[in-house]
């Protein structure tokens, strides 16, 4: 699809007073309608062009000029379209063309070659069961059609404000045609040099609100964001503050704000926001349960850490004396970590602050995927009031326990517990949902770890006083939780029951591991000094095992590490050191041993998290090293 481009010239005050061209490219929207519409079509098309004034085009069928085939170039204008309106009467409706075209925009829409539909019930029309469904619209107007508001005036300003919210829709879709990278080094050019500032690439997935560049500040990768300016200019000094909040979050699951600041002149002011890089191997968590499961054992260690960053998110909230912006937890915001094993949450978000400024719904109107938005607002955002002038009255750290609490369910399922056809069936379900949590679980993990259940589940009521007091209760009861191997180990280890195998001062154990693994590896005898004390010691090390967890630097293992790092311990020692535990274990394993499979496996995979973690920090030492010789033979 070509869109139409459009050069206009900009005056750019810079400090040295010179002036350059601007490259503005032009979006174009197709109204959709049934002839007998015309009257309403001329009205929406005529606010539309004034309020996207060099911004848009709108296209109807009356451009196209006096003798040309008005089918193809109908279909010409559809095919270019970055948008369309949709003028919905019962003519429409029962329209063989106006069906096609309406099938058309559908097919559009979901091959991503149609940013934006918008729909407008304008007589009485059954539109439920058709590709409508698919489409959020103003709420207003599917209860009550155009048609109906007998009060000219009331009727006109009803159209003039579907045609705003329409219009600021649309600047989001003008703005992510420009280049991403061109604008952000134009934008922070006078600042660049000040700030410590390079820009390096464009990022793919630019924000909604956003324009996004990787870049660095010094040592450090940072993605750079420049805010669109905001829908409405009032709220630009209390997004500042809401800024100035989120600098004191320092938690690591935290994607932290190193710096922001305004850049422009008066007409054109732009919030330049300065974050943490997401790591390469990171990936979002909606992309990740795509392909890959989280165990309950991880969703647990994974639940606790965000918790713990959500507490520290209302501490400092409470300790500045700040607003606070709560909810919108959703899987496009959320990354998983794999190397540190947590979860990665921005500590600010634009769509979080006008979540709650302006209103959950009317947001939604904005977002490309209005239908996900929906799904994951908490019951009391939900309420006959205006979500934008209630939605501060009703929220409370407890809308970020559900919040949380859903992000669980779906790491714990894949899936939410809806199954959604259309916007209109989002509050159906959640009712559904809401009586009874539990039952809509189709995998067996609420059995067969009820405390974690009782905690997620907990956090899932639809009262949020029948929720947990605060986050330090949910921390607390996730941190006496144990996964399914670390439970079994060490159970193993101190034995089940009296009289059963365990691992606990079992010195015949550990010296047929010595012997094995001397067995497998001879060059290493040499490295153990006292061969007579290291059964004592490796039964001292099982403690730290047992509470290792990846990524929590200082981890139960770092000095043991360290301590083995001198001696030189090489990568195929370690593997030989595993594979001689697990095989001595499954051989010392009493046949009669209930679990005995299981534990097995149990200690295999605390073993593997282990020997990976010691194999790590053997290249990081090894790389540390190699660095120090170049600059060594570099003076």
């Amino acid at each position: 699809m070509n869109r139409l481009r459009r050069k206009s010239s900009a005056q750019h005050h810079k400090r040295q007073g010179a002036s350059e061209r601007e490259e503005r490219d032009i979006a174009d929207i197709f109204i959709s309608y049934s002839h007998t519409s015309k009257k309403h079509m001329l009205i929406f098309r005529k606010h539309l062009e004034g309020l996207l004034f060099r911004k848009a085009t709108i296209w109807c069928d009356q451009d196209i000029p006096r003798g040309e085939k008005w089918e193809i170039n109908l279909q010409a204008a559809l095919n270019k379209a970055d948008a369309a309106l949709i003028l919905v009467t019962p003519d429409y409706l029962a329209s063989e063309w106006c069906r096609r075209e309406l099938a058309q925009i559908t097919l559009m829409h979901i091959k991503k070659r149609m940013k934006k539909v918008f729909w407008v019930q304008v007589a009485p029309a059954g539109w439920r069961g058709t590709e409508l469904d698919s489409f959020q619209s103003w709420k207003f107007n599917v209860n009550q059609a155009l048609t109906e508001i007998r009060e000219a005036n009331l009727r006109e300003r009803t159209i003039v404000k579907i045609c705003e919210d329409v219009a600021l829709a649309m600047e989001t879709v003008v703005r992510s045609l420009d280049s991403s990278f061109a604008f952000v080094r134009d934008v922070i050019m006078d600042h660049s040099i000040e700030k410590g500032l390079v820009i390096d690439s464009p990022i793919s997935e630019q924000g909604i609100f956003m324009t996004v560049c990787r870049g660095r500040r010094g040592n450090e990768d940072v993605a750079i964001k420049v805010l669109k300016p905001m829908p409405i200019k009032a709220l630009s000094d209390e997004f500042s503050d809401h800024a100035d909040g989120r600098m004191h979050l320092t938690n690591q699951c935290f994607i932290k704000v190193l710096d922001h600041f305004i850049v422009g002149s008066r007409q054109d002011r732009y919030r330049v926001i300065v974050e943490e890089f997401v790591p390469t191997d990171a990936i979002r968590v909606d992309q990740y349960l795509k392909t890959q499961a989280f165990s309950v054992g991880e969703v647990a260690i994974l639940l606790r850490r965000a918790a713990e960053a959500f507490k520290q998110f209302h501490d400092v909230a409470e300790l500045k004396k700040r607003k606070k912006s709560y909810g919108l937890l959703t899987p496009q915001h959320v990354y998983y970590d794999r190397r540190g094993h947590k979860l990665l949450i921005p500590a600010i978000g634009v769509s979080n602050f006008l979540w709650h400024t302006i209103g959950w719904d009317r947001l939604a109107l904005w977002q490309e995927d209005s239908q996900n938005a929906a799904m994951f607002v908490a019951p009391e955002q939900v309420s006959r009031k205006t979500p934008s002038t209630s939605d501060n009255e009703r929220v409370s750290h407890k809308t970020d326990q559900y919040m949380l609490g859903q992000l669980a369910f779906l790491m714990l399922e894949g899936r939410l517990p809806f199954d959604v056809r259309s916007p209109g069936d989002v509050q159906a379900c959640k009712e559904q949902f809401w009586k009874n949590a539990r039952n809509t679980a189709k995998k067996q993990w609420p059995e067969t770890h009820q405390a974690l259940a009782t905690i997620i589940f907990k956090m899932l009521r639809r009262d949020p006083s029948e929720r947990w007091n605060d986050f330090d209760e949910i921390i607390y009861r996730l941190m006496t939780m144990e996964d399914d191997n670390r439970a079994l180990a060490k159970m193993s280890y101190l034995g089940l029951k009296p009289g059963h195998f365990r691992l606990k001062d079992n010195q015949r154990f550990f010296r047929l591991f010595y012997d094995e693994f001397f067995k497998q590896v001879p060059t290493a005898k040499h490295k153990f000094k006292r061969l007579d004390q290291q059964p004592q010691k490796l039964m001292d090390a099982m403690v730290a095992v047992l509470n290792f967890h990846a990524g929590n630097e200082p981890t139960s293992l770092s000095n043991i590490v360290r301590s083995h790092l001198k001696y030189g311990i090489t990568e195929k020692e370690l593997t030989a050191f595993q594979e001689s535990f697990q095989k001595i274990l499954e051989r010392e394993l009493p046949r009669e041993l209930p679990l005995r499979l299981e534990i097995s496996h149990a200690w295999g995979k605390l073993f593997s998290s282990v020997t990976e973690y010691f194999k790590e920090e053997l290249q990081r030492a090894e790389r540390m090293t190699r660095e120090g010789k170049q600059r060594q033979y570099d003076r």
